[in-house]
């Protein structure tokens, strides 16, 4: 096997941990929906949108994963940024594992250019 079917290859697979990743993650936050029901509309808030921001680019990555890595990344931190501001710390638990789809997806992008 030569070295490029190998490093495509490995793309691939990253490519494709991103994507089952991103989309376990969108998976867990509509059946916290259904099963809490839909957030008041007080509740619609700036870190609502930023969560909403970071499940649509997790989606995107099926399509274009550095872009929907991107993205994605881009609402986990538009969402930990008004943690910060708001509490003073950024949001831990299952939020600070929320960025590993995201970085699959860049690095999976990069991997593609690279071969």
């Amino acid at each position: 096997m030569s070295t490029a079917v190998s490093k495509s290859m490995a793309a691939r697979v990253v490519k494709w941990a991103a994507c089952l990743l991103g989309t376990a993650v969108v998976l867990m936050f509509v059946v916290f929906a259904i099963g809490e029901g839909p957030p008041p509309w007080a509740a619609m808030n700036a870190s609502f949108a930023a969560v909403g921001v970071m499940l649509v680019g997790y989606l995107v990555m099926w399509w274009k994963d550095w872009l929907g890595g991107v993205i994605g990344l881009a609402g986990l931190g538009w969402f930990q940024a008004i943690e910060i501001a708001a509490n003073g710390h950024p949001a831990g638990g299952i939020f600070a594992l929320l960025i590993i789809p995201g970085v699959l997806g860049l690095l999976a992008g990069i991997m593609r250019r690279l071969t």
